[in-house]
């Protein structure tokens, strides 16, 4: 997909179910691109496998966060899916947990304070947390809306 930074569009350039994006072919689509007019300046893609191989590929890394356009030279910055981290990042804070700087680890345990604080009071400090937003199994583990409000309402709890 294709989309402008400044003008509100978006394109659909590539699809395919059984080929995975390599170096070659996004390089390639780069150039077709900017022959035809548009200045890819960014690439964004989730975190799945193949997208961290294709990451490997173009040598990509917290260090090393851009690769060069091979008709211009100016860099193509690479971003990972925000929306695609925060639910990765909400799964681990069910999963596992994080530990804050001063070593205290927050998880699960902190949501399910907020639920039995919120359960039978008329005054609710997360007010949209439900028993769904810590039960997160299947399909629920995809979903966006969850996942943000999962941080909404802890880290306004803090």
């Amino acid at each position: 997909m294709a989309r402008g930074l400044i003008y509100p569009w978006k394109q659909p350039i590539f699809y395919n179910f059984d080929t995975q994006m390599t170096e070659e072919l996004l390089k390639k689509i780069i150039l077709e691109l900017f022959d035809i007019g548009y200045n890819v300046v960014a690439v964004t893609s989730d975190m799945g496998p193949t997208n961290i191989g294709l990451w490997r590929e173009l040598h990509i890394s917290m260090e090393q966060t851009s690769f060069p356009n091979s008709r211009t030279s100016k860099n193509i910055y690479v971003f990972a899916d925000i929306l695609h981290l925060i639910k990765l990042a909400r799964n681990h804070f069910i999963d596992k947990g994080f530990v804050l700087p001063n070593e205290k680890l927050v998880g699960i345990n902190i949501l399910k304070e907020l639920l039995k604080l919120n359960s039978n009071n008329d005054f609710k400090l997360g007010y949209k947390l439900t028993e769904l937003h810590s039960m997160v199994e299947g399909a629920s583990r995809m979903n966006v809306r969850l996942a943000v409000q999962v941080f909404q309402m802890v880290w306004q709890r803090k």
